[in-house]
């Protein structure tokens, strides 16, 4: 059957100082039910998973503010600004008979549903060149009764920052996108590519543990699936050495326009003629490695920086 789905929404809309001061705030709250889902099955039952409902929960909810501000308003000269944040949050409210199924591990009642649960990565052991994960239970082996809860996927909070800037026939616009996260780092793109596998390889590979002390990067190199370093390797995509902080700030528009003067548009009979240059992507400030802290992928094509010219002309 259909999932359920119920949605709140207020809002408040304020204008001071003759609407020269916007502000939007909203709140918003989405609970879906019933939820209709691909219930995973194990290897046995011949097939992956099967479609089912269950009586689980989910609620989306969050704030959302956004400001609009004209802060010199000039006959030659304006500048108006705009700030938009939204503070998300996702919640498993309810989920019986979590505790049998087969998300046991994967979800947990009052937490948010991208949960990540993996090993303690405690780093490279410059002994042996492995890397080493914690026990939690000291039985001696990795299972799930080690994984531990390691934050989130969503969101904290994102926004942007828009200014437009207008001085007699000139007009410059730049946009500022944020976004506070965690996500999967460059170690989650090269699990699959063992180093010394015929694919390419980023050149941080060869930070790697060579003799007994050394300290690097990525573990010693083994050619052996039997070895304690392939182990290792294998359960590094199940740990939080994969995750790290994926925060960034970005200009990801800025336009800058001349419109030429009616003196130069009237032998032409142009009622308007304008030049500008407008640019994407140009600058991204992070402390993410592998690629682009947006896509996380480090073998994947990040956003293109493009600078385009152009002439807007009306007769």
């Amino acid at each position: 059957s259909w999932e359920l789905n119920r949605k709140l929404e207020m809002a408040v809309e304020l204008g001071f100082w003759n609407d020269r001061f916007l502000l939007v705030a909203n709140f918003f709250r989405n609970r879906s039910g019933n939820q209709l889902i691909r219930y995973a099955l194990p290897a046995q039952a011949g097939f992956s998973s099967v479609m089912q409902n269950f009586e689980a929960t989910i609620q989306n909810q969050g704030w959302e503010i956004s400001i609009n501000t004209s802060n010199v308003e000039k006959p030659n000269l304006q500048w108006n600004t705009g700030f938009h944040l939204t503070r998300p949050r996702n919640q498993l409210l309810s989920f019986p008979g979590l505790a049998s199924s087969s998300y046991a591990s994967t979800y947990e009642v009052g937490q948010p549903m991208n949960l990540i649960r993996a090993y303690h990565w405690i780093g490279l052991d410059p002994l042996t060149g492995t890397y080493q994960f914690e026990d939690l239970n000291k039985d001696g082996q990795l299972s799930l009764a080690d994984f531990k809860l390691a934050g989130q996927l969503s969101p904290s909070f994102y926004g942007g920052l828009s200014n437009t800037l207008r001085y007699k026939s000139w007009e410059l616009t730049a946009f500022v996108e944020y976004r506070k996260q965690k996500g999967k780092n460059y170690l989650s793109s090269l699990l699959p590519f063992t180093p010394g596998r015929m694919f390419n390889q980023p050149t941080l590979v060869l930070d790697r543990w060579q003799h007994p002390g050394d300290h690097a990067a990525f573990q010693r190199y083994t050619t052996s699936t039997q070895s304690s370093a392939y182990r290792a390797w294998n359960n590094l995509v199940a740990s939080d050495a994969v995750f790290s902080d994926a925060s960034f700030v970005r200009l990801k528009n800025l336009t800058v326009a001349w419109s030429l003067p009616e003196q130069w548009r009237h032998p032409f009979r142009m009622s308007l003629a304008r030049l500008y240059m407008q640019a994407q992507n140009l600058l991204t400030l992070t402390h993410y490695r592998g690629g682009d802290p947006e896509s996380q992928n480090l073998f994947a094509l990040p956003p293109l920086r493009t600078v385009t010219f152009g002439a807007q002309l009306h007769f």
